[in-house]
Formats: structure tokens, C-alpha cells, sequence
């Protein structure tokens, strides 16, 4: 058999490519549960987040931040957050 052309090896690369896209797309393997009210992921503290994040900010400019636990710390939002909490116990 001769040896395929550069440009139909290209052509097999790519539709290989646009298949594995389209099944892991598809597939919810790596979609984490989420909130079907306020589209945050589900994770241990997440309630504090929509309690105390949402009663002021709008859940899209929460979600866009897509900080951790330390990257709201470095905002010293992860402070404020707590502070009612503090307070409570």
C-alpha cells in the first residue's frame, strides 16, 4: 500500500480529533454537580458562598472569580466571609 499523502494524514488527524471532542463533550464525566439555582459547583462550604457572597453579589460575578478557598483569601474575601461566623460561636 503507498504511503498516505501529508494532506490526508491531516485529514484522518483531524476527524480523529473532532470525534474525541464530540464523546468527551458529550459525556458528563468531568461536570461536577452544580446548584441548579445559582450555578455553583457543589462543594464542602458552597452553602456559605451562596449565603454570604450572593446576598449582595449576583451569582454570575461570583462564578467568573473561580477562586478557591485560596484564591479567596489572597482577595481577603475568604475574612469576611467567616466574620459572622466567628461571631455566632
Amino acid at each position: 500500500m503507498p504511503p498516505l499523502s501529508y494532506q490526508r494524514q491531516c485529514l484522518i488527524l483531524m476527524v480523529k480529533l473532532i470525534l474525541i471532542i464530540i464523546f468527551f463533550s458529550s459525556c458528563n464525566v468531568f461536570a461536577a454537580d452544580k446548584d441548579p439555582n445559582t450555578g455553583l459547583l457543589i462543594a464542602p462550604g458552597w452553602e456559605l458562598v451562596r449565603m454570604h457572597c450572593g446576598a449582595c453579589h449576583s451569582y454570575k460575578l461570583v462564578t467568573a472569580q473561580r477562586a478557591d478557598k485560596e484564591g479567596c483569601k489572597k482577595r481577603k474575601i475568604y475574612g469576611n466571609l467567616m466574620q459572622p461566623l466567628r461571631m455566632a460561636y
